[in-house]
């Protein structure tokens, strides 16, 4: 039985039987092939050239050094020399500035000025001088010291012309006088370069543009544009207001058509164009024509999956407008249901009952319920005017219940006041008729009421007294409980 641990890939043959290698002859010109692809392979001859030009590099590599060093050297000396060259170390160079900007520019720069500044600030305070005198002038001559505005924007530009001939006249006669120079003197043709050097720097050219380009464009520019409009009219109808045009007849098919193509619509895109843009029937147009029976239920779906709705969606709208309609009667009728309610008509038991019949959703439903359920709870009637001031003449109510009646109906003080007094007035008037306010079996505290109040005399106490059943000294006894009357009201002089 073989040995499960013995691995037979690691076990050395006792024989090696060599078949059929050497039955063939070796062919020279393979093995040089060969030999030549594996010395590709080894890279040797890259690797060989790279090392001698990188070695060759490294040996001159300081020889550069040496140069570029020598070559910086001489660039710094010459540097320095045209730096000192320039002369804006001194102040003769600041004055020779405050010349040249004074007679190219046209601006008041003062070399004095510009001197002493240099001196006690240095180079930058003298240039910072230059700005300032130039910036100042040239915004005194375009502002003309005022404030900005479109009168002061034309006499600035006619302000910066005007500064621009000059510039150009000055330089003319620079060139000019500079070619009547000696062979000898050319080299003072180098002053133009001063003017041409300051056009160049600020930008005259272009500031030149930005002033006309206004005037051009808004004197001529637009005008000429005017004008052609006016003339050959080619502004044509959008796509949209061409549509409207045609379906109000303003325009026949064909020019609609022409006029398509010209804004590049192929005829079948503006076949479909003109298709959206059509006027159609609203949805809600729809459902008011099915709601005043000019169409049926299947005419009105039928409809509104012609504007564009899938049959489903078109159902569905028709459904949930069916539902609305008649959640708006059901709504309706609660409404008035309400009212009886709570005017006593129908009872609590009839309302609810009728309620739950009632097509409405559920939210409606109980917010409905809910505020019936708190209007029944507050008082909804109240005795008029006219009913509590037969009361009162009757005997059924005192000036206090008046007064309080008064207060809840919202009458103010004075109005109060007034009101009693009439109503004092009328007692007054209905007693001297012999009019007897009797009341049917008045309390013996509402009897002391009236009389304290006024309303009742010691008479008119005493009958109901009696009619009540009382004998004569039990009347006696009863009188002396009762309140001292207030003052007779003033009398009424006609």
């Amino acid at each position: 039985m073989p040995d499960p641990t013995q691995n037979d890939l690691l076990e050395v043959p006792a024989t090696v039987v060599v078949n059929d290698v050497m039955d063939h002859e070796v062919d020279p010109r393979k093995k040089a092939q060969l030999t030549g692809l594996g010395l590709k392979d080894s890279g040797w001859f890259f690797q060989f050239v790279l090392g001698f030009f990188l070695g060759i590099a490294d040996l001159f590599a300081p020889i550069f050094d040496i140069l570029a060093a020598g070559w910086d050297g001489i660039a710094l000396v010459c540097q320095r020399f045209f730096t000192r060259a320039q002369g804006d170390d001194n102040t003769v160079f600041w004055a020779l500035s405050a010349s040249i900007v004074s007679e190219f520019m046209g601006t008041q720069v003062t070399r004095e000025q510009l001197q002493s500044i240099k001196m006690t600030g240095g180079k930058g305070g003298a240039i910072e001088g230059l700005g300032n005198d130039l910036y100042n002038d040239l915004v005194n001559k375009l502002t003309a010291g005022g404030q900005l505005s479109p009168d002061q924007g034309v006499e600035g530009a006619k302000q910066f012309l005007g500064f621009l001939m000059s510039l150009a006249v000055r330089q003319g006669n620079l060139s000019a006088m500079l070619e009547m120079l000696p062979p000898e003197a050319q080299f003072a043709k180098g002053f133009e370069k001063y003017g041409e050097a300051i056009s160049h720097n600020l930008g005259l050219s272009r500031l030149a543009r930005l002033v006309l380009h206004p005037m051009m464009q808004i004197l001529v520019g637009d005008q000429f544009t005017y004008a052609l409009r006016k003339q050959y009219r080619p502004t044509l109808h959008d796509a949209k207001d061409l549509a409207a045009a045609y379906f109000r007849g303003h325009i026949p098919e064909a020019d609609m058509a022409e006029q398509l193509k010209i804004e590049g619509w192929t005829d079948q895109r503006g076949k479909e164009h003109i298709d959206a843009l059509r006027p159609r029937i609203l949805p809600g147009e729809i459902f008011h024509a099915y709601d005043v029976g000019a169409l049926t239920r299947a005419d009105t779906v039928k409809r509104i999956g012609l504007l564009g709705y899938i049959p489903e969606d078109a159902e569905w709208l028709t459904m949930v407008h069916d539902t609305e309609v008649a959640q708006k009667a059901a709504a309706r009728i609660a409404t008035k249901l309400k009212e009886e309610f709570l005017r006593g008509v129908i009872t609590e038991t009839e309302w609810t009952d009728t309620l739950k019949l009632l097509e409405l959703s559920e939210p409606d439903r109980k917010a409905l319920q809910g505020e019936t359920d708190q209007l029944s709870r507050l008082p909804r009637h109240t005795l008029t005017y006219i009913e509590m001031h037969k009361a009162f003449l009757e005997g059924v109510i005192t000036v206090t219940d008046w007064d309080q009646y008064l207060i809840r109906t919202g009458y103010r003080q004075d109005d109060r006041a007034i009101l009693t007094n009439m109503l004092l007035l009328d007692q007054a008037k209905t007693k001297s008729t012999g009019t007897v306010h009797a009341a049917t079996k008045l309390s013996w505290a509402q009897l002391k009421a009236g009389y304290k109040t006024g309303i009742l005399s010691i008479e008119e106490v005493t009958a109901h007294l009696t009619h009540h059943g009382y004998s004569a000294d039990d009347i006696a006894i009863l009188l002396k409980e009762l309140p001292t009357p207030p003052a007779s009201p003033p009398a009424i002089t006609s």
